[in-house]
């Protein structure tokens, strides 16, 4: 994903699956924190919040 452009919607789906795979650690007391790394996402504002 590192060199790609990403929709927003590429980059929810990204963002869903690790939240996903998070919740599997069952790592309840932790404060977790989900990144990704692209050369651009299309209409990024906001895209945090839309996942939680």
């Amino acid at each position: 994903m590192k060199w790609r452009d990403l929709s927003r919607k590429e980059a929810e789906r990204i963002l869903k699956d690790l939240k996903r795979k998070s919740e599997l650690l069952k790592l309840e007391d932790w404060e977790k924190h989900y990144g990704i790394m692209a050369r651009r996402i299309e209409e990024k504002v906001g895209l945090a919040l839309s996942i939680i």
